[in-house]
């Protein structure tokens, strides 16, 4: 299941924020240009890191969008087909009548 509750998200990006704070202090204090390089590829790092957040909410919120419209669907569409099995075994056709009596839905 893909989720991105809100509390989880901020805390993921604050900590990120905290992080990306900490290296970039960090740069001026260092001496060897290879440990600069090092903080520099963890701020980028972060910085993509960010970005697949916001990538994460937004897939998030279009899943739980679309599995709504998927369960009102499946709603609708089994309101649908009770109405056509009980107008099946209603009907003075017997075939349809053990057709609809053969069917998985069950009448209430």
């Amino acid at each position: 299941m893909i989720d991105a509750p809100e509390a989880a998200m901020k805390d993921a990006r604050d900590n990120a924020t905290r992080a990306n704070t900490l290296s970039g202090d960090a740069v001026p204090n260092v001496v060897s240009e290879e440990r600069r390089e090092i903080f520099r590829n963890v701020q980028e790092g972060l910085r993509t890191y960010g970005a697949d957040l916001d990538k994460l909410r937004e897939l998030s919120a279009t899943w739980f969008a679309d599995r709504a419209k998927l369960f009102s669907g499946g709603d609708a569409l089994s309101a649908a087909t009770e109405k056509l099995v009980g107008a099946a075994r209603a009907s003075s056709d017997p075939a349809a009548g053990e057709a609809a009596d053969h069917s998985f839905i069950q009448p209430y």
